[in-house]
């Protein structure tokens, strides 16, 4: 069975994972973002073990890159070139003006918000497009995503890693 892909916080980073040096990242506050930069790229065969396994799940998965060396969190926030902490959300989401809307109001380029089972932020991605939903199974929002380390993936709003939990809100920074 594949690992559970995971967005590494800099408290939750495996101890075999060397810190590496940080971007000079800060918000629109100008407010420094936690983020750690320089991990080396992940061997092609493993993320593709990886992708292969998930697509067991979710046969209509798409893999959108094989980059391992930034986290969802850096993707979102730190244009795929670090891995952002998670911690550093919150400050994000107010210096640069994000509010939640909710989920019928979501649009291509706002934030999906996942919550494990203690409540916690564990993963977020961007709304690549809202469809209409034909059948109850069908997902209304189509996700972009760095899993964990393990590249980059387009999904369903509910097609995740079970440990990621469900999608609870939607964030904007659209200007109204």
């Amino acid at each position: 069975m594949a690992r559970a892909a995971f967005c590494y916080t800099l408290a939750t980073m495996p101890r075999h994972l060397p810190i590496f040096d940080s971007l000079a990242l800060e918000t629109k506050g100008r407010h420094p973002i936690a983020n750690v930069f320089g991990k080396p790229q992940r061997p092609k065969d493993s993320l593709d073990a990886f992708f292969d396994a998930m697509r067991k799940i979710w046969p209509d998965l798409v893999r959108r890159s094989w980059d391992s060396t930034y986290n969802c969190y850096g993707m979102a926030f730190g244009a795929r070139r670090t891995a952002v902490d998670e911690a550093a959300l919150r400050v994000i989401f107010e210096d640069d003006g994000y509010r939640r809307v909710p989920r019928d109001q979501a649009l291509p380029g706002d934030i999906a918000i996942y919550r494990d089972k203690t409540g916690e932020v564990s993963h977020v991605g961007i709304i690549i497009q809202r469809r209409l939903v034909t059948t109850a199974r069908d997902d209304d929002l189509v996700i972009l995503s760095q899993w964990g380390f393990d590249g980059e993936f387009i999904h369903g709003a509910t097609k995740v890693p079970e440990a990621y939990g469900p999608l609870t809100e939607i964030w904007s920074d659209r200007k109204t």
